[in-house]
């Protein structure tokens, strides 16, 4: 199956041009579906098929696509989990109510507001699922959680332009109040986030810093192919699945623990959310290696499963193609079949449980080996993620003209921030 992929992807790739100019790179960065699918979606014509998926096509690791509010070219920005998808109005009009710029709330606690139709699982009445630009808002409560956040800001910068700005009309105030809300989530995935997944070296490596002293950059390159590659979002960023944790739990002002349940009693029920709007998370726990999404009858999912599966339904080469495009050494056939020895940057008990699974060094799955690399020095990642990960983020850095370091073009339009953005 593995050779089939291969052989696919290198043909429906042969002429795909990505930034590196490379045709290694080329057939790697394009998989099968790349070119038709949204990161996160298998088309439902797509020709690489899963043993476990039904013809009905239940069990999906991914969905088809429906680009409806997606003109050629268009891409998420930073904030779609608040503001929605380009070609849509805000989130959605319901959401985006169109007075003073503000998104919509719910309840005296300024909640998410409700959708339209209740799809999730409601353990209490009365209650309902929430709404945003993201479907998957009511997946669990630390998502839920996230995006009322971010609403919330948006809301309290609409209201405190309003106040400046008596003049600005309602879009004026709801697009200044978005730009603001977008800039300091790509601050905080910058500045903060990636350093600790990914450590200084591969920060510096990959230009991915930012300025020091605050102030802008001018770092766009029209030339850089800002969206999404494949990889990225079928295996590599979901490494992130390893940081989710048993329990979702809250925390009271001073951070003492207010309240905390199993992950698996909380999935799509917004009951945790409509209480407690707080948690952490860390490592790869059993609410989602074992208890995914169970069913009526108590029948549940495995998420590092559907990622390796995920992978397969996308078409990704395979560990050994990434590592050598990374410029890392590939396991050889000779370190496979030596059992009990060290292989690539795996330790020895990771390499004796991937020759017990796999009977080829090329056969092992992105996912799985790379996830199981030993972490680089202050890094969350192997070697192998660190890699796609800092690819793609130095492309999403550098790649767009909006981004948050960016001063506005010499005569305009107003794309950049002030300087007193820096100073928030």
């Amino acid at each position: 199956m593995q050779e089939i992929v291969r052989e696919i992807v290198a043909m429906k790739n042969s002429s795909f041009s990505d930034i590196t100019g490379n045709q290694e790179a080329n057939t790697l960065f394009r998989s099968v579906a790349g070119d038709l699918c949204d990161p996160d979606v298998t088309c439902s014509n797509d020709i690489i098929t899963s043993p476990y998926r039904t013809i009905d096509g239940s069990d999906r690791r991914s969905s088809p696509v429906q680009q409806v509010h997606c003109p050629p070219g268009s891409t998420e920005s930073p904030a779609g989990q608040q503001h929605g998808s380009p070609g849509t109005d805000g989130q959605t009009d319901g959401q985006h109510i169109h007075h003073h710029g503000r998104l919509s709330v719910s309840g005296n606690k300024d909640l998410l507001p409700y959708a339209a139709n209740d799809t999730c699982r409601l353990s209490v009445y009365g209650q309902h699922c929430f709404a945003a630009g993201d479907s998957r808002v009511n997946v669990v409560p630390n998502l839920s959680s996230h995006h009322i956040m971010f609403v919330r800001l948006h809301n309290q910068l609409a209201d405190r332009l309003a106040g400046i700005n008596p003049a600005w009309d309602d879009e004026r105030l709801f697009q200044e109040s978005r730009k603001l809300v977008i800039g300091i989530i790509q601050q905080f995935a910058y500045a903060e986030y990636l350093p600790a997944v990914l450590g200084n070296d591969i920060m510096e490596r990959y230009r991915l810093n930012v300025q020091a002293d605050g102030g802008h950059a001018r770092v766009y390159d029209a030339s850089i192919d800002a969206t999404v590659f494949n990889a990225f979002n079928a295996a590599a960023f979901r490494f992130g699945h390893t940081t989710v944790p048993d329990l979702q739990e809250s925390l009271k002002k001073s951070y003492a623990s207010e309240y905390k349940t199993s992950i698996e009693t909380t999935y799509n029920d917004p009951n945790m959310t409509y209480h407690h709007c707080d948690g952490v998370v860390r490592n790869f726990g059993v609410g989602i290696r074992d208890k995914l999404f169970p069913d009526a009858h108590n029948v549940s999912t495995d998420l590092a499963a559907r990622n390796i599966q995920r992978g397969r339904d996308h078409g990704l080469p395979p560990y050994n193609r990434w590592r050598r495009h990374c410029g890392l050494s590939e396991i050889t056939l000779g370190e496979f079949q030596a059992a009990g020895a060290v292989m690539g940057d795996f330790d020895v008990d990771t390499a004796d449980s991937i020759r017990s699974v796999y009977e080829h060094p090329d056969d092992i799955d992105l996912f799985t080996g790379a996830i199981k690399e030993r972490h680089l020095a202050k890094a969350q990642v192997g070697p192998l993620f660190a890699c796609l990960l800092g690819t793609q983020f130095k492309r999403l850095k550098y790649g767009d003209r909006f981004y948050f370091e960016n001063p506005s073009p010499a005569g305009g339009p107003d794309t950049g921030f002030s300087l007193g953005f820096f100073l928030l």
